[in-house]
């Protein structure tokens, strides 16, 4: 098995050529240290941090499995960059809810991940790549921006258009190898390919779970520390909620939402109690 195909490799040309492109152009170098200040912050870094050091026991306990390739490393990497880092990140947002962690595991076996999976299983020759991937990235680009805008209608119904042609092409030519190639289709190979994806989100979901969680008790500290008086959050109220709400993300996220509205400044710390004997006897 190839460690890169010729997809991938006119994706990396393309990505190189646009990386000098833009740091030639100072506005966007400037932009681009301005990025990377903001992305080497500790509270981006930390949990970058100990992201990177868990994928690496992942993709160590991984090579120890006797049916380990080298071409998995391109499919762990990709996963972990694409999938993976923003799976982490996004569970951070205030918004996220229980569902989110179902879903992550339930986004990874439909038929999205089958389909892009032969689509790039079966690429074209090189040169049909170098200039299918520029005409597809444009046709894209010009159906976001015109999906938005009320006078390019009829421009976005024609790169819709354009787009399920392409689409048609590339589903034809890949059932048109695959009928082809099918005897000498590793299906071993295959079938650890294309469980990897929900194999690595299994991996992941303790990990997001956790940092999820850190943030929502954060939040949480946050609030109660500017409803307490001279914002004293001592070590015994947080040891209080977190024995109250442990381990459980719908916890914390009821007891920020029904029980920090309770408490007032210098509130006693019996009715801190109080509130927190509500919180335990209500379901």
């Amino acid at each position: 098995m190839e460690v890169f195909s010729t997809r991938e490799l006119v994706f990396i040309i393309y990505l190189t050529i646009f990386a000098f492109w833009a740091i030639a152009k100072k506005s966007i170098r400037d932009s681009l240290f301005d990025l990377i200040k903001c992305a080497l912050s500790p509270k981006l870094l930390v949990p970058f941090t100990i992201l990177i050091f868990y994928s690496s026991i992942i993709i160590y306990i991984l090579h120890c499995l006797s049916l380990w390739d080298l071409a998995y490393i391109k499919d762990i990497i990709l996963w972990i960059l694409f999938s993976g880092v923003p799976v982490c990140f996004n569970s951070i947002n205030s918004s996220v809810e229980d569902h989110y962690f179902k879903h992550m595991i339930t986004d990874n076996i439909t038929f999205a991940v089958l389909a892009e999976f032969f689509i790039a299983t079966f690429p074209f020759n090189f040169l049909i790549e170098l200039i299918l991937q520029p005409v597809l990235f444009a046709l894209i680009s010009i159906q976001i921006i015109s999906k938005y805008r009320e006078e390019y209608r009829a421009v976005n119904r024609i790169t819709n258009y354009l787009l399920s042609f392409f689409s048609l092409i590339i589903i034809g030519h890949t059932i048109i190898q695959v009928f082809k190639e099918y005897t000498q289709f590793n299906f071993i190979q295959t079938a650890i390919t294309l469980t990897l994806p929900l194999l690595l989100s299994i991996l992941y979901l303790p990990f997001a779970y956790f940092l999820a969680l850190y943030s929502k008790y954060e939040i949480l500290f946050l609030r109660m520390k500017s409803k307490l008086a001279h914002n004293r959050l001592t070590f015994a109220h947080i040891y209080k909620v977190i024995l109250a709400c442990k381990f459980s993300y719908t916890r914390v996220c009821r007891f920020t939402k029904e029980s920090v509205k309770e408490m007032y400044v210098s509130m006693p710390e019996t009715n801190f109690d109080l509130i927190i004997s509500r919180f335990k006897q209500s379901k």
